[in-house]
């Protein structure tokens, strides 16, 4: 290759064999040279317009960008330059785009340095509009891998990575691919509270989303990452309260339409977010067929406990509205909430946010306190099982007490089933106010 820089042909089929030694786990090592890198480099900037030389010089690199001590050889030659000007001249060419894109991800992943010094030629590309549509998806997966890291994603440069995003989604409407992975991108960069400080930026990737999800209704990948950005962007962002409000109906939508665990995990997590931020949306989410959703999902999908998390802490923010606390109880939650409780006992933050419903769905209505007669010896095992959990201990307490407090035959149920022991064993470790009232409510059962 030394010997013939300027043969185009001998330097093809060289760098064709350096491509199959590079895939080869065995020899990689052996091609892994800082020589041969710069070597390589230099022959790609002398043949830009050879494009099969230029995919092989990329999957090259790909590989090779696996070993740090090459990573740091590629950061000190112009490499990312080489792979830009290939980019733009072969835009057309997957195999290219594909390993040019891994390339560029293991250089900047973890350097938030040289993320911020060759992304900007890479959202200047994509804003140019010359990228072929279906060579936008590995640029997504990019920026998607990109955001995951917390470092980059804090650069001021992230915005426009945002914007960048954005344009690829709008470009590829119909690439379901582009759509998940754009809505995953989005996500990841909304981790940081800087990167969507403009409430026009915001509401722009808003309405990106909601279209994604909108157009790919059928594709529970696309509704999964639609759902999990809406979450992020909840979690993260301090403006435009009103309009993430709108994803209510698309969330919803996304729980009926799919019988997926990830879909319903990502979507549970949204909705939980958005009633913690604002209680207007579980008038929302019963309103739209939410209620039904949900408890639905539980039946469906029993065993995910990602997805039985999210439900159960929904749960305990929904319960919190009396209109909500009845609309479930009449769609069978009780059953569905203790089964739960029954078959992940192990599990502390279910049997935490599975109390808390109980606790607020009794305090709502005398009815509901009744129904609920049936969840007490499950709490007291809740509390027996979890004695070191102090959540579980609280919010176990906090529903015996209103268990006790809105139906007397509560109570003698309560201490048949060990009550007044758990309770007495909380209040030594300090739980607080919950079972200090719970202990009096019970002790006047006692002395009556």
């Amino acid at each position: 290759m030394r010997s013939h820089v300027d043969n185009v042909h001998i330097q093809q089929r060289c760098c064709a064999i350096l491509a199959n030694l590079a895939c080869d786990e065995a020899a990689v090592s052996e091609v892994a040279d800082e020589n041969i890198v710069h070597h390589l480099l230099v022959t790609m900037s002398k043949h830009l317009k050879n494009l099969e030389f230029q995919e092989h010089s990329c999957i090259v690199l790909a590989r090779l960008a696996l070993h740090d001590r090459i990573v740091h050889t590629l950061l000190g030659d112009p490499a990312t330059d080489i792979i830009m000007r290939a980019m733009q001249i072969h835009c057309n060419s997957s195999v290219l785009y594909e390993n040019a894109s891994v390339c560029i991800t293991l250089l900047c992943k973890g350097k938030p340095d040289a993320f911020s010094n060759y992304m900007p030629s890479i959202f200047a590309l994509i804003a140019s509009n010359i990228v072929s549509t279906h060579n936008q998806e590995p640029l997504c997966v990019m920026m998607a891998s990109l955001a995951s890291d917390a470092y980059i994603r804090a650069e001021n440069s992230m915005v426009e990575g945002v914007k960048a995003v954005i344009t690829m989604m709008e470009n590829c409407p119909t690439i379901a691919n582009v759509q998940k992975m754009g809505c995953m991108a989005l996500r990841n960069m909304s981790m940081s509270e800087n990167t969507l400080g403009s409430q026009t930026l915001l509401e722009n990737v808003l309405q990106i989303i909601f279209v994604a999800m909108k157009s790919h209704e059928e594709n529970a990948h696309v509704q999964a990452e639609g759902c999990g950005a809406v979450w992020s962007i909840s979690c993260y962002s301090r403006n435009g309260l009103d309009y993430i409000n709108r994803s209510i109906r698309s969330i919803i939508t996304a729980v009926q339409v799919h019988q997926d665990a990830q879909v319903e995990e990502q979507a549970c997590g949204a909705l939980w977010s958005l009633c913690v931020l604002d209680h207007r949306n579980k008038f929302l989410i019963r309103s739209m067929g939410g209620i039904e959703a949900i408890v639905c999902a539980m039946y469906i999908c029993p065993d995910s406990l990602d997805f039985l998390e999210n439900v159960c802490g929904l749960l305990s923010t929904l319960t919190e509205n009396v209109e909500c606390a009845n609309a479930l109880y009449s769609q069978g939650i009780i059953d569905v909430m203790l089964e739960t409780m029954r078959n992940h006992a192990n599990v502390a933050s279910i049997q935490q946010y599975c109390c808390l419903a109980i606790r607020n769905m009794a305090a709502g209505s005398n009815e509901l306190a009744l129904a609920l007669n049936c969840s007490i010896n499950l709490i007291v095992h809740a509390m027996q099982k979890h004695a070191t959990a102090p959540q579980v201990q609280e919010e176990a307490c906090g529903a015996l007490w209103s268990l006790a407090a809105n139906a007397n035959i509560n109570k003698g149920t309560i201490v048949s089933a060990d009550g007044i022991n758990v309770i007495s064993a909380a209040m030594d470790g300090n739980c607080g106010e919950e079972a200090a009232c719970a202990f009096a409510e019970l002790a006047n059962f006692n002395l009556s």
